[in-house]
């Protein structure tokens, strides 16, 4: 699982939810505030950050918080 902090309308955190790699099968950054998790059986997963990053930046975010979760099998904090 990713461990994704939540921000509330006034921008601060207010919780963390998890969000599950299994069955990942493609991350992209569909613009600069956004990473969508595509999963098996077509089900996606949309990451909004509240600052715009150019690509790849967030891209890599995701997918080096991914390859290191599956590598040691514990919560990564994105």
């Amino acid at each position: 699982f990713l461990n994704i902090p939540v921000l509330d309308a006034d921008g601060t955190n207010s919780q963390n939810q998890l969000v599950s790699i299994s069955g990942l099968t493609k991350i992209g950054q569909a613009t600069t505030t956004t990473v969508v998790l595509h999963y098996l059986g077509g089900k996606k997963t949309t990451l909004t950050w509240p600052n715009p990053a150019a690509s790849p930046k967030l891209l890599l975010s995701v997918q080096s918080a991914v390859h290191n979760e599956s590598n040691n099998g514990k919560i990564y904090k994105l």
